[in-house]
């Protein structure tokens, strides 16, 4: 079992593995222990998975516990040049880009370049999705 306190400011602070209670210091602290010296039975959870939401812990507290919920904020709009800049990274690092577009400027018809240029247009249709989909968030 976990135990911690709020602090004044909202903040959760963690109870220690040991303890001084009074003049005493107690290196194995019982739930009695924890208790006098101001704790509570931490409940800790897991935040839900949300597509452009970024989880924010808070807590709520009961008489005997600290409940750790969240709070969901939207993540700021994505840059699509960003996002298709990553995406294009994921399967052509600068100097492979670099190296198939000048193969291009010879030949339009090279085969790594129309390759890189339909994986390119692949990529601008999902960084297009990605924002569509953070606007529907």
């Amino acid at each position: 079992m976990k135990y911690a306190r709020l602090k004044g400011n909202g903040q959760l602070e963690h109870a220690p593995n040991e303890l001084q209670i009074e003049d005493y210091d107690i290196t194995n602290p019982s739930h009695e222990d924890y208790l006098r010296a101001g704790y509570k039975e931490y409940v800790q959870t897991l935040p839900e998975s949300r597509n452009w939401y970024m989880p924010i812990p808070k807590y709520s507290e009961t008489e005997t516990q600290i409940i750790q919920e969240w709070e969901y904020v939207k993540v700021p709009e994505p840059d699509y040049k960003s996002l298709l800049v990553s995406k294009i990274r994921e399967q052509y690092d600068i100097d492979d880009e670099f190296a198939v577009r000048d193969k291009g400027r010879i030949d339009e018809l090279n085969p790594e370049f129309v390759a890189f240029i339909s994986y390119r247009e692949s990529c601008k249709e999902w960084a297009r999705g990605q924002i569509r989909e953070w606007e529907e968030a």
